[in-house]
Protein backbone atom coordinates (compact mmCIF):
# COMPACT_ATOMS: atom_id res chain seq x y z
CA UNK A 1 0.00 0.00 0.00
CA UNK A 2 1.65 3.24 -1.48
CA UNK A 3 1.53 6.59 1.32
CA UNK A 4 1.94 10.00 0.51
CA UNK A 5 2.48 11.90 3.97
CA UNK A 6 6.54 11.91 4.54
CA UNK A 7 8.97 13.08 1.51
CA UNK A 8 10.55 9.72 2.01
CA UNK A 9 7.51 7.99 0.61
CA UNK A 10 6.68 9.54 -2.61
CA UNK A 11 7.43 8.13 -5.50
CA UNK A 12 10.74 8.18 -7.16
CA UNK A 13 11.76 7.63 -11.03
CA UNK A 14 8.68 6.93 -12.32
CA UNK A 15 6.71 5.30 -9.79
CA UNK A 16 4.39 7.87 -9.76
CA UNK A 17 0.44 6.97 -8.45
CA UNK A 18 -0.40 6.96 -12.30
CA UNK A 19 2.50 5.70 -14.07
CA UNK A 20 3.10 9.02 -15.51
CA UNK A 21 6.67 10.49 -15.62
CA UNK A 22 6.11 13.20 -13.43
CA UNK A 23 3.49 14.10 -10.45
CA UNK A 24 -0.05 15.74 -11.30
CA UNK A 25 -0.68 18.94 -10.23
CA UNK A 26 -3.64 17.68 -8.09
CA UNK A 27 -1.35 15.04 -6.98
CA UNK A 28 1.24 17.35 -5.85
CA UNK A 29 -1.11 19.76 -4.31
CA UNK A 30 -2.93 16.54 -2.71
CA UNK A 31 0.88 15.69 -1.55
CA UNK A 32 1.41 19.09 0.17
CA UNK A 33 -1.79 19.32 1.81
CA UNK A 34 -1.01 15.15 3.22
CA UNK A 35 2.59 16.98 4.20
CA UNK A 36 1.43 19.95 6.05
CA UNK A 37 -1.89 18.51 7.68
CA UNK A 38 0.48 15.14 8.51
CA UNK A 39 -2.16 13.06 6.95
CA UNK A 40 -1.20 9.39 6.01
CA UNK A 41 -2.89 8.61 2.39
CA UNK A 42 -3.42 4.76 1.35
CA UNK A 43 -3.42 3.67 -1.70
CA UNK A 44 -7.62 3.62 -1.95
CA UNK A 45 -7.60 7.02 -0.85
CA UNK A 46 -5.60 8.45 -3.35
CA UNK A 47 -7.53 6.60 -5.48
CA UNK A 48 -10.87 8.50 -4.79
CA UNK A 49 -9.38 11.68 -4.30
CA UNK A 50 -7.83 11.11 -8.19
CA UNK A 51 -11.88 10.40 -9.10
CA UNK A 52 -12.56 13.43 -7.21
CA UNK A 53 -10.66 15.70 -8.66
CA UNK A 54 -10.39 14.52 -12.37
CA UNK A 55 -13.20 16.94 -13.63
CA UNK A 56 -11.38 20.16 -12.21
CA UNK A 57 -8.42 22.24 -14.20
CA UNK A 58 -5.01 22.65 -12.89
CA UNK A 59 -5.53 26.31 -11.69
CA UNK A 60 -8.37 25.55 -10.05
CA UNK A 61 -7.03 22.78 -7.72
CA UNK A 62 -3.82 24.63 -6.99
CA UNK A 63 -6.12 27.94 -5.73
CA UNK A 64 -8.54 25.45 -4.07
CA UNK A 65 -5.60 23.73 -2.18
CA UNK A 66 -3.81 26.96 -1.51
CA UNK A 67 -6.76 28.86 -0.18
CA UNK A 68 -8.06 25.36 2.61
CA UNK A 69 -3.96 25.23 3.55
CA UNK A 70 -3.68 29.01 4.52
CA UNK A 71 -7.20 29.21 6.15
CA UNK A 72 -7.97 25.71 7.41
CA UNK A 73 -6.25 23.47 10.37
CA UNK A 74 -7.73 20.10 9.11
CA UNK A 75 -6.81 18.06 5.67
CA UNK A 76 -9.68 18.86 3.26
CA UNK A 77 -12.26 16.40 2.35
CA UNK A 78 -13.29 16.86 -0.92
CA UNK A 79 -16.12 18.60 -0.38
CA UNK A 80 -14.45 21.43 0.29
CA UNK A 81 -12.27 21.94 -2.36
CA UNK A 82 -15.02 21.08 -4.41
CA UNK A 83 -16.67 24.00 -2.50
CA UNK A 84 -13.13 26.40 -3.32
CA UNK A 85 -13.55 25.43 -6.36
CA UNK A 86 -16.67 26.51 -6.93
CA UNK A 87 -15.53 30.08 -5.79
CA UNK A 88 -12.83 30.11 -8.26
CA UNK A 89 -15.06 29.45 -10.78
CA UNK A 90 -17.55 32.04 -9.98
CA UNK A 91 -14.66 34.72 -9.68
CA UNK A 92 -13.50 33.37 -13.25
CA UNK A 93 -17.06 32.97 -14.92
CA UNK A 94 -16.75 34.92 -18.10
CA UNK A 95 -18.64 38.56 -17.91
CA UNK A 96 -21.73 38.84 -20.12
CA UNK A 97 -20.86 40.97 -22.63
CA UNK A 98 -23.66 41.00 -24.78
CA UNK A 99 -23.90 43.59 -28.33
CA UNK A 100 -27.50 43.15 -27.92
CA UNK A 101 -28.62 44.77 -24.45
CA UNK A 102 -32.56 45.57 -23.88
CA UNK A 103 -34.21 47.96 -21.83
CA UNK A 104 -37.48 48.05 -20.54
CA UNK A 105 -37.74 44.38 -19.36
CA UNK A 106 -39.21 43.07 -16.79
CA UNK A 107 -40.86 39.62 -15.47
CA UNK A 108 -42.99 39.47 -18.45
CA UNK A 109 -39.99 39.72 -20.49
CA UNK A 110 -37.66 37.30 -19.04
CA UNK A 111 -40.50 34.51 -18.51
CA UNK A 112 -40.93 34.96 -22.27
CA UNK A 113 -37.32 34.50 -22.88
CA UNK A 114 -37.70 31.44 -21.04
CA UNK A 115 -40.54 29.72 -22.67
CA UNK A 116 -38.84 30.64 -26.10
CA UNK A 117 -35.82 28.46 -24.56
CA UNK A 118 -37.86 25.46 -23.76
CA UNK A 119 -39.47 25.80 -26.83
CA UNK A 120 -35.72 26.17 -29.59
CA UNK A 121 -33.59 24.14 -26.88
CA UNK A 122 -35.94 21.27 -25.33
CA UNK A 123 -33.04 18.88 -25.26
CA UNK A 124 -30.36 21.68 -23.34
CA UNK A 125 -28.77 19.92 -20.19
CA UNK A 126 -28.80 21.75 -17.02
CA UNK A 127 -24.62 23.26 -16.69
CA UNK A 128 -24.25 23.83 -20.84
CA UNK A 129 -23.98 27.48 -21.88
CA UNK A 130 -25.41 28.44 -25.06
CA UNK A 131 -23.56 30.39 -26.87
CA UNK A 132 -24.01 34.96 -27.03
CA UNK A 133 -25.52 34.39 -30.03
CA UNK A 134 -28.15 32.71 -28.88
CA UNK A 135 -29.04 34.41 -26.41
CA UNK A 136 -29.26 37.59 -28.52
CA UNK A 137 -31.27 36.22 -31.06
CA UNK A 138 -33.98 35.23 -28.39
CA UNK A 139 -33.73 38.48 -27.06
CA UNK A 140 -34.51 40.03 -30.40
CA UNK A 141 -37.07 37.29 -30.73
CA UNK A 142 -38.92 38.43 -27.52
CA UNK A 143 -38.59 42.18 -28.17
CA UNK A 144 -39.89 41.50 -31.98
CA UNK A 145 -42.58 39.90 -30.52
CA UNK A 146 -44.14 42.91 -28.82
CA UNK A 147 -43.24 41.62 -25.15
CA UNK A 148 -40.53 44.72 -24.31
CA UNK A 149 -42.58 48.23 -23.77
Amino acid sequence: MKRLSSPSNYPVSGEILNSSPELSVAMRCLQTAAELFHEDLSESTIQLWKKHLASFRDPEIEWAFEVHMQTEKFFPRPFDISTLVGVWREDHRPKENFKYKPTGWGEPQVLALWELFHKKYPDHKRGERLSDDQWEEMMREVQSRGKVA
